[in-house]
């Protein structure tokens, strides 16, 4: 089985958590870029294209191997680190703060439409559509002591921003990873403990977590 993990900066703590994790046995390749290097990535003719100014990157994440990534030689495609569920969860208390009648018909059609705009979703249903490969979002954690807190984000809003998208993977045949529990506090945001220095990017301990949940998804699936 081969394994792509694709992403942005946040590969950073897959990489670092790869040695330690179960899929430490398996052939797993890197491809990638950091931000608005990989904000330009584009699905066409069966590969992930790289933007010309930052294909050196992208070449180098893979150690050497890809400038555009060649989906039909993977097996499993992981995006990483680009399905920032915050902002759907944003969006959506926006939109409800201006449509306070919707009817639960169209919140759900509203709340489909947020995640499927999204980068990741756009990029898997692509990806799935033309490919017999397995394709995996891993979500990116909620943040801790900015960003989204309890004041922020109604009870609810998370809940249902995560039944949209789960229902949407479903929909496209696409594997959701959720942030692993272990990483969760009591109110369902990220532990402080997961997050580097810099209170962004995470830690190795967390990258080997998610490796860890997507190997026992692969191990279901065989």
């Amino acid at each position: 089985m081969k394994i792509c993990l694709v992403g942005n900066s946040h590969l950073a703590a897959l990489k670092l958590g790869l040695k330690e994790s179960k899929l430490a046995s398996k052939k797993v390749l890197f491809w990638g870029a950091p931000g608005d290097w990989f904000k330009q990535v584009r699905y066409r003719n069966g590969k992930l294209v790289a933007p010309p100014d930052g294909v050196q990157i992208f070449r180098k994440i893979s150690g050497g191997q890809y400038d555009d990534l060649p989906i039909s030689e993977f097996d499993v495609i992981v995006l990483h680190g680009i399905y920032v569920q915050h902002n759907s969860v944003r969006q959506a208390m926006k939109m409800t703060s201006k449509s306070r009648f919707m009817s639960a018909g169209l919140m759900d059609a509203a709340l489909r439409d947020i995640v499927l705009r999204t980068m990741a979703f756009d990029l898997a249903k692509n990806i799935r559509g033309e490919n017999n490969v397995q394709v995996f979002i891993s979500v990116t954690p909620l943040p801790t002591d900015k960003g989204l807190n309890k004041e922020q984000v109604a009870p609810d809003m998370i809940a249902k921003v995560e039944a949209a998208a789960n229902k949407l993977a479903k929909e496209l045949s696409i594997n959701l990873l959720p942030q692993p529990a272990e990483s969760l506090t009591d109110d369902q945001l990220a532990s402080k403990e997961i997050y580097a220095n810099d209170r962004h990017h995470m830690l190795g301990t967390y990258g080997t977590l998610v490796l860890n949940e997507l190997n026992a998804r692969l191990v279901d699936a065989q």
